[in-house]
């Protein structure tokens, strides 16, 4: 399961890398935010 995760995010960077030439910095912001969430989310404490 975890590594289908890995390869989801990757092919998000590969395509876009590949679409505009450009590395795409926004993609670890969106990671960041997306992990806050999945953390605050299933933290019921």
């Amino acid at each position: 399961m975890l590594g289908s995760i890995y390869a989801i995010m990757a092919l998000g960077i590969v395509v876009i890398n590949k679409a505009s030439g450009v590395f795409n910095f926004a993609h670890g912001a969106m990671m960041m935010i997306a992990g806050y969430m999945f953390f605050s989310f299933f933290n019921t404490q």
